[in-house]
């Protein structure tokens, strides 16, 4: 998407975390109150922050429309640029925390996560077995990190890796939907779709790192139904891939915890037939107990649903 061309792209300028993280979660949300609410901090102090930011790059990031913000040419790649410098001071982390024992638990989860799903796990550690600290951490890494003990418990979102020596637990399943424009004639039917249907629209993809690996995931839920998905243009976030399907420019498969990123030109319908779902597995090292997985684990519902663990972690 190209808003309006970078003028000078000064990618070697030294950011602070805390300002990589303001670049990074506005440009996954698209909207200034959702992005201030997972930071914990107002919108106004967010508003200064991406200011600071914008002041010190040069350059604008974001301009904002009637349902949230867009980003800007050069938004969407400092975007980028931001999440690998964290990736890289993160990993920096891992490597000092393998030679320290931990003195809390420690709770790995990848982008992806429901942000939800994150505040309901974190509620029932404290209860079970006191407030973990917090690493966000791509799905590739957590495998080997809880293997080494830098973690305790990670959350994957459909993980297929090989995991020798980690055991997994389904946690819940979220139902996927298909975005479609809301001028194209089977959004305006407005009934369940098959993915079958979909042949004459290219697939938004999913290009940033941190998302690749849901990306060929859905793409295979798609060759499943028969559906050889076409390239589509390239989007930085979940967000940008539903404001991308408004304009137009395709299609996406979005979970329901996407549907935060719903527009008046983008619409959410159901897939027909058997319904299709996105899984998060807890992960943890194998032999590895605490509180929270002695009573949680034996105790979770046979197929739990983001509304039974929220329901469940208000009452803890």
């Amino acid at each position: 998407m190209c808003l309006n061309m970078p003028t000078v792209m000064r990618s070697d300028t030294i950011l602070d975390a805390r300002l990589l993280h303001c670049i990074v979660l506005t440009g996954e949300e698209l909207h200034l109150s959702r992005a201030a609410a997972r930071l914990g901090i107002t919108e106004a102090a967010l508003q200064s922050e991406l200011e600071k930011a914008e002041r010190q790059l040069d350059t604008r990031l974001f301009i904002a429309d009637a349902y949230g913000l867009q980003p800007t040419a050069s938004g969407s790649y400092f975007i980028e640029v931001a999440r690998k410098r964290l990736l890289q001071a993160e990993l920096a982390i891992y490597a000092g925390l393998t030679t320290a024992p931990p003195k809390r638990s420690r709770l790995a989860y990848g982008p992806l996560v429901n942000p939800d799903l994150l505040e309901a796990m974190v509620k029932l550690r404290a209860h079970y077995g006191g407030v973990p600290e917090l690493f966000s951490v791509h799905a590739r890494d957590q495998i080997e990190c809880l293997r080494k003990g830098v973690f305790n418990i990670g959350l994957l979102i459909e993980s297929t890796m090989a995991a020798v020596g980690v055991e997994m637990a389904p946690l819940f399943a979220e139902r996927l939907f298909a975005v479609l424009p809301a001028r194209h004639e089977l959004a305006r039917r407005g009934e369940p779709v098959s993915l079958s249907e979909l042949r004459t629209l290219p697939m938004i993809s999913l290009g940033a790192p941190a998302y690749r690996h849901l990306d060929q995931h859905l793409r295979q839920i798609c060759r499943h139904a028969g559906l050889e998905p076409r390239d589509g243009p390239e989007a930085a976030s979940l967000a940008e891939a539903v404001l991308l399907t408004g304009q137009g420019d395709g299609f996406c498969l979005a979970r329901e915890c996407e549907l935060r990123f719903a527009r008046p030109e983008a619409v959410f319908l159901p897939l027909q037939g058997k319904p299709v779902w996105i899984h998060t597995t807890l992960a943890f090292r194998s032999g590895y107990r605490d509180a929270f997985l002695d009573q949680f684990l034996p105790a979770r519902p046979a197929a739990a649903s983001i509304r039974a663990l929220l329901s469940r972690a208000d009452s803890a």
